[in-house]
């Protein structure tokens, strides 16, 4: 088998996976589930078997604490989904409530007080609306994962691609061992 048969197998899977997170972001609850109840099954599987006598015996601490981390994998994207934009939602919103009031503090010392007192009520507004719908704001952010990760994969493959031109000269050479440079 030769391996250059594989050699952008793992970019091709990044673009593909941005490219699926892109157009439908609520597939990465359908992955994060999939891999919890993989964790949970194989968890009770193991602990069964090993009460049946048809396996090694699995301690009661490993099933629990694998049921656990089943269980935890599969709400990742749930408090992705609602925890990270309430954050992200309260940051604004301070941010545009600290304007605001620097806004106020120009306007009574007589000063251009218009821009700040713009910006803070626009992230003000801004962080109400994501604090409010948490859940259309996961949905962007996933996007952006989507499109990072297809980004990232295209980005690898030219660069590689990059690398080998600037190299396909210079490795012959090596091998003799001897080094010259294309002129």
């Amino acid at each position: 088998m030769n391996i250059r048969n594989f050699r952008y197998s793992f970019e091709i899977i990044l673009i593909i996976l941005g490219i699926i997170i892109i157009v439908n972001p609520a597939i990465i609850n359908t992955i994060f589930n999939i891999f919890g109840a993989v964790i949970v099954l194989y968890n009770v599987l193991k602990f069964v078997m090993g009460k049946l006598g048809k396996a090694p015996e699995y301690p009661v601490s490993r099933f629990i604490i694998g049921i656990f981390i089943g269980i935890g994998v599969a709400a990742i994207p749930h408090f992705i989904g609602f925890g990270i934009p309430l954050v992200l939602g309260a940051f604004v919103l301070y941010n545009g409530i600290e304007r605001l009031i620097q806004a106020y503090k120009i306007k009574q010392h007589s000063g251009k007080y218009g821009t700040s007192l713009i910006i803070g009520a626009v992230f003000a507004l801004i962080g109400i609306i994501v604090m409010i719908n948490p859940f259309s704001t996961s949905k962007f952010l996933f996007r952006i994962l989507g499109i990072v990760l297809a980004g990232q994969g295209v980005l690898r493959i030219a660069s590689d691609m990059r690398i080998r031109k600037q190299n396909e000269d210079i490795i012959p050479d090596i091998i003799e061992g001897v080094f010259h440079e294309k002129k």
